[in-house]
């Protein structure tokens, strides 16, 4: 359980001492665990009994990091206060509706690190996802990418090919993924879905 909890540090920006992680657990069966960013968020989720009950704790990356059990993360953990933004975060992402999806197998998601390895020099570099026709094209200034997709509902968003890349890399599935669209005000947030995990990336302007 611990370890599957511990790929949600990906997200976590290793420069910062005071980086953390939100654990909850809403029955006895499962734990999640968050990484929240301004810009992007991963959810993780662990299958398995415990005894911890309904919580929502603050534990620091680094405890997470080097934890061998669960107890040894909680025993260093804090509650997650009402006000703390990271409740409203959560709470935003869990319960928004999405505008668009599509199903695709993961298989071809193998395509869209072409993009991702061409743009190692350049910082900050920008995917247009269009979801139309049965495909999602990945467009970027480097290069295109076209993978076949079952489409539940068109549209398009511009994210981070860095963060959509380094989520498709920490996507685990055995099939298949969704990727889909929520909106939150006048913000279109990319979500990466899979039975066990799931990725969220705020959109970004084309510059």
């Amino acid at each position: 359980m611990i370890a599957k909890l511990k790929k949600v540090l990906y997200t976590v920006d290793e420069s910062n001492p005071d980086a953390v992680v939100v654990v909850r657990a809403a029955d006895d069966t499962s734990i999640q665990a968050w990484a929240i960013a301004r810009s992007r968020a991963a959810c993780m989720i662990a299958q398995g009994k415990h005894d911890l009950g309904k919580v929502e704790r603050v534990v620091p990356a680094n405890v997470l990091r080097r934890a061998k059990s669960l107890d040894g993360v909680m025993n260093e953990s804090s509650a997650l206060s009402s006000d703390d933004w990271r409740a409203e975060e959560l709470r935003i992402l869990d319960e928004t509706d999405k505008v668009l999806a599509a199903i695709v197998h993961v298989s071809d998601l193998k395509h869209v690190r072409e993009l991702y390895e061409k743009s190692l020099s350049i910082n900050e570099l920008c995917c247009e996802l269009v979801f139309g026709e049965e495909r999602i094209k990945f467009t970027g200034k480097l290069g295109k990418v076209i993978i076949p997709a079952r489409l539940t509902l068109p549209g398009r968003i511009v994210v981070s090919v860095r963060y959509l890349v380094e989520a498709i890399e920490h996507l685990v599935t055995k099939d298949e993924a969704c990727f889909s669209v929520m909106q939150h005000r006048e913000t279109y947030i990319l979500v990466l879905t899979s039975e066990r995990e799931r990725h969220y990336i705020a959109e970004r302007k084309k510059r």
